[in-house]
């Protein structure tokens, strides 16, 4: 049985030239796409690493590995 693959996205507002366009971030692999909503950004990043996974295998491992921790910080 193949283990299950979930990774943590982050998801980032950015403005450019009057354009707002939001990027997602698999930090597990340092992996960034984008899109023109939250949602477009995410399946984009979903692809792109659907295509890693068949050139880099091995790159899978990372990410059935257990989840890093991730802590939101207040100054």
């Amino acid at each position: 049985m193949e283990n299950d693959i979930s990774f943590n996205a982050i998801i980032t507002e950015e403005e450019q030239d009057g354009n707002t366009t939001f990027n997602a971030t698999c930090e597990e692999l340092g992996i960034t796409d984008f899109g023109d909503t939250p949602e477009e950004a995410v399946n984009n990043l979903k692809e792109g690493l659907d295509l890693l996974f068949r050139v880099e295998p091995s790159k899978k491992e990372i990410l059935i590995r257990k989840p890093i921790m991730i802590k939101k910080v207040a100054l």
